[in-house]
């Protein structure tokens, strides 16, 4: 009895050494944990980069390998200077310029076209009278009745042979007029005005071309009170 009791004892107790005996970690195990982590931080970072809004489209020739020039990438989100909502800022203020063009050289009137004072027809006005522009609008030697966009103005009075420099009456005496567009509104359209403009015209010279300022002109939504030097049209 004593020998079978001794026998059990160290049975168990083999047993429970071998219970106890710490596995080896197998280093393929490791790395396949390893791998599959990372393989997991790849598919986020590829989610957050696709969250991302806009695509992205390379131009160019290839890079570094190939000695190409390196690309440029272009996205699709706004148009520059426009933010998020596709609002974008006013474009700058047209340039203010000025012409003078014989009565004589004019095209006809373009009636379509958003002009007022200084018309180009009737007997009674002399060829050589010159019809002096003022304008941040299109209008120009080649095309003197250029319509206004939006968002413009246009000042013309005429100027007879012989005019001494000096003060004069913008309206009635040198026909003066003017025009103006507003703003665009969402749809691109805008309101348009014009008539006769009153003031005085100050005139210091007309030789090579026609010099001078407007004062005291009674006009509406712009400034007509302007400085100029309008070139002579060939």
């Amino acid at each position: 009895m004593m020998r079978d009791a001794v026998v059990s004892i160290s049975v168990l107790a083999v047993g429970a050494l071998m219970a106890c005996d710490p596995k080896v970690a197998d280093p393929a195990d490791e790395s396949g944990d390893e791998d599959a982590e990372l393989d997991q931080g790849e598919t986020d970072d590829d989610d957050e980069s696709g969250g991302t809004p806009g695509t992205s489209a390379t131009t160019g020739q290839g890079g570094s390998n190939d000695g190409g020039e390196p690309g440029t990438s272009a996205g699709s989100g706004p148009a520059p200077g426009c933010d998020e909502g596709g609002d974008c800022p006013e474009p700058p203020p047209a340039v203010q310029h000025a012409f003078a063009i014989r009565f004589g050289d004019l095209p006809p009137v373009d009636v379509g076209g958003s002009d007022s004072g200084g018309s180009g027809g009737g007997d009674e006005i002399d060829p050589d009278t010159l019809l002096v522009v003022i304008t941040n609008g299109p209008a120009d030697c080649d095309d003197p009745w250029g319509a206004l966009a939006c968002g413009q103005w246009r000042v013309s009075f005429s100027l007879p042979p012989g005019t001494p420099l000096g003060t004069h009456a913008l309206f009635p005496d040198l026909n003066g007029g003017s025009s103006a567009t507003g703003p665009a509104d969402q749809s691109g359209e805008c309101w348009f005005g014009g008539g006769s403009l009153e003031g005085t015209l100050e005139l210091t010279a007309t030789d090579t071309a026609i010099v001078g300022s407007i004062v005291d002109a009674q006009s509406f939504d712009f400034d007509a009170n302007v400085e100029f030097t309008a070139a002579l049209c060939e």
